[in-house]
Order: C-alpha cells, then structure tokens, then sequence
C-alpha cells in the first residue's frame, strides 16, 4: 500500500509539472484577450433626463492601439502582447457606453472631440462626454505552476455643456485589479481587465456631480 500511495504522489506531482510548463510553453505572436464593462448587481435605471453625447476616449498611452499588455516569463522576459479586437479606445469607449445604456441613459454618438469647447459639435444632446485614455496594461507573469496577473487603468473625462459650451465636470478614475492563476489563461486575463475598467467606469457613474447631470 505504501508503495502504491508513494506511486500516486509522484504521479500527481508529475501531472502538475506538465501543467505547469505547457502554461509556460512559449507562445509565438499576440495573444488576444477580451474585456467588457460589467454592470454592477441589482442595479435600477433612472428614469431618461437627459441625452448623452458620447466622443471616442482618444488613447493617449502611446505604442500599439490594441495592445492592452504583455506576458513575460519569471525572469522578467517579453513573451507576448496581449491584444484586443480593435483598439484600447474602442474598448474604453464602449465601456463607458455600456455603463451609461445599463442605467437607462440616452446615448448618442459623436464625433471625436479634442475637449476644447470651443470645438463642440453635439447637435441634438444635452451633455457631452469625452476624454482620454491615461493607461490600461496589464503585465501578467508566467511560471511553473503560477502565474500572476497585475492590472492598471486610468481614464480622464470631461462632461461638457452642449448648449452653454462650458465644462461642468472633469473626473480622473483609476481601477486595478491583481489576481494568480495556476496557469496562463487569456479568459483569466481577459476577466481581470473587464475588472479593473468596470471599478473604474463606476467611479464616473456613481459621481455625484456626474450623476446630477444625467440622472
């Protein structure tokens, strides 16, 4: 029986070294990984006030537009990019629309806006809503038998006044969000991205000045 049971560890040991290297095993080329806004549970739309204008968040992170991240290996090594469908921008923006469609907010899209009023071109809209992409990376680390996923978002956004051309408000949010895994996973990943732009889009929706605007 002893035998047996010593037989029956070295197997599982064994077992979870293969997991563990084929979730370090080199993979050539970009990885794709998904994210979307999560609505938070039980939430209750208000009822329509007012129509929002919503102008693409321009990605002010500089390098690739779909790169979202990396994948290294222990030592600190590149490995791969981790890469939406699309672009950052895209991602964010459609978060944001989500958020505010999930509170039963009118939205209305628009061109994009360099967030000078001056340059306002929001016809049939109460508010306008614009801003830039300050970062979104998540730099996930891949070992025998772990792998750790680190997430960094921040997003400054204005909201205009479409018919007075003034800023009424403007709202820096920042998410995070870290989690480990056993091994490389590009759901995982994609998971803890769609964790750290949801904390940070609720942020804006759940601002008071925010919400006395569109609410």
């Amino acid at each position: 029986m002893k035998g047996k049971k010593s037989r029956d560890i070295i197997m599982a040991v064994a077992m979870f070294a293969v997991i563990g290297l084929a979730g370090c095993a080199a993979q050539k080329g970009p990885i794709l990984v998904g994210a979307e806004y999560e609505a938070p549970q039980g939430l209750a739309p208000a009822a329509p006030k007012v129509v929002v204008g919503l102008s693409p968040f321009k990605d002010a992170r500089g390098g690739k537009p779909s790169v979202i991240g990396v994948r290294e290996n222990n030592a600190g090594q590149f490995e791969n990019d981790l890469v939406v469908q699309g672009t950052v921008s895209d991602l964010v923006t459609a978060a944001i629309k989500k958020a505010l469609k999930a509170r039963n907010i009118t939205v209305k899209d628009l061109p994009a806006w360099d967030l000078n009023v001056d340059h306002l071109n929001a016809d049939n809209v109460d508010i306008v809503l614009g801003g830039t992409v300050v970062s979104l990376w998540a730099t996930v680390v891949t070992q025998p038998l772990k792998t750790t996923a680190h997430v960094d978002a921040t997003v400054h956004a204005v909201m205009a006044d479409a018919r007075d051309k003034t800023v009424v408000r403007e709202l820096d949010m920042h998410g995070t969000f870290d989690d480990q895994y056993l091994t490389f996973d590009p759901e995982k990943v994609g998971e803890a991205l769609s964790s750290a732009l949801s904390s940070m889009v609720d942020q804006l929706m759940n601002d008071p000045e925010f919400k006395k605007k569109v609410q």
